[in-house]
């Protein structure tokens, strides 16, 4: 199992990294808990945009958001961090990153830690800032086909995860925000990994972790989309469990469902219609 050069395994408390920019830490944590929880309490110019976008539907408050060029939100005078997971993204990223020859760390901090089961962008952007990283390196990809992607509903769940929010967060905190893997899709991602060796040390189950990769149940959602990424669309042969009947059907219940109402509750549906549609995988 491939282990990246100089990996921190974080488990303690979140306050240890936040340092000297605790208390900012934790008064954007609060902020970022009140967007996302649909509070009404004081929020700073970047928070309100991103509650705005929410109650819109729609980038714009963010997209318009402009720093004060006298205000800066953190001292970020480090190089980046990536924070890493083990899973297709973060692997090609940390691949990507070391062939770039950027100078980055790279941290594994226990999910848990967070206390949500929301996506964690905004998260670790608050985290890589405070702990004074100039640049934050998340694994997020790119949709797989710019025609088939659906104009998505702008809620908490998933306003972190557009480019917009990125933006508005590095210019509010002075600190990047991004991804080594933006321009490439999951079966990109796949297939790069494949060809670098790499492809079977993916954490490829909601049941695995760093510390226990080995586990791969064949019954959750993250087994059954690298299954059909890999093996139904590329014709690779990762070693990997064939998935359960019970969650091919979950799936196509989850797809009609999308289909019909544009609800996502994984936030991938549009992927797995592009596979369905262009590459003919079979859900």
């Amino acid at each position: 199992m491939f282990t990246p050069k100089g990996l921190v395994i974080f488990d303690g408390k979140l306050q240890d990294l936040w340092g000297k920019s605790s208390l900012l830490a934790q008064e954007d944590t609060i902020f970022r808990n009140t967007v996302l929880s649909g509070g009404t309490n004081f929020l700073p110019k970047f928070w309100k945009a991103c509650q705005a976008s929410i109650q819109l539907n729609t980038v714009f408050p963010l997209s318009s958001f402009r720093a004060d060029s006298s205000f800066v939100r953190y001292s970020t005078p480090r190089k980046g961090i990536l924070f890493y997971t083990g899973g297709v993204e973060s692997l090609a990223s940390y691949a990507l990153l070391s062939k770039q020859s950027i100078s980055f760390d790279t941290m594994y901090v226990n999910p848990e830690l967070f206390a949500t089961e929301r996506r964690l962008e905004g998260a670790f952007g608050i985290l890589g800032a405070a702990m004074g990283y100039s640049e934050v390196f998340i694994g997020i990809e790119g949709a797989p086909n710019p025609f088939l992607k659906r104009n998505d509903p702008i809620t908490p769940l998933t306003v972190e995860c557009t480019p917009e929010f990125r933006a508005a967060w590095s210019l509010y905190s002075n600190s990047q925000l991004g991804s080594a893997v933006v321009s490439l899709t999951r079966l990109d991602l796949t297939y790069f990994l494949h060809k670098q060796g790499l492809l079977h040390s993916v954490v490829s189950c909601d049941h695995a972790s760093l510390q226990k990769p080995y586990i791969k149940c064949g019954d959750c959602f993250k087994c059954l989309s690298n299954w059909l990424t890999a093996v139904e669309a590329l014709n690779l042969s990762p070693n990997l469990p064939e998935p359960t009947k019970r969650s091919r059907g979950v799936l196509r219940e989850e797809l009609e469902r999308y289909r019909a109402t544009g609800e996502d509750h994984f936030l991938k549906m549009g992927y797995f219609e592009y596979l369905e549609t262009v590459w003919g995988v079979e859900i």
